[in-house]
């Protein structure tokens, strides 16, 4: 799977805030954003169906692999 430099930093910041899978997934289905033409909706779209579709193990990996 490919990660783009700004999902990096969103699970950095999951990281961070030491953030399970589905905590990081539930976060991101209640929070509010501003949308600057779709850009916003599309990138919270990207990244919940990132998270909907990897592993607890995969999410694991991709937080190693990006702290």
């Amino acid at each position: 799977m490919r990660i783009t430099y700004e999902q990096k930093l969103i699970f950095s910041a999951f990281g961070a805030e030491d953030l399970s899978r589905q905590g990081a997934l539930d976060f991101l289905q209640a929070v509010e954003y501003e949308d600057y033409k779709g850009f916003g909706r599309r990138f919270m779209t990207e990244m919940i169906a990132i998270l909907s579709e990897i592993s607890d193990n995969e999410y694991n990996k991709i937080m190693k692999e990006n702290l």
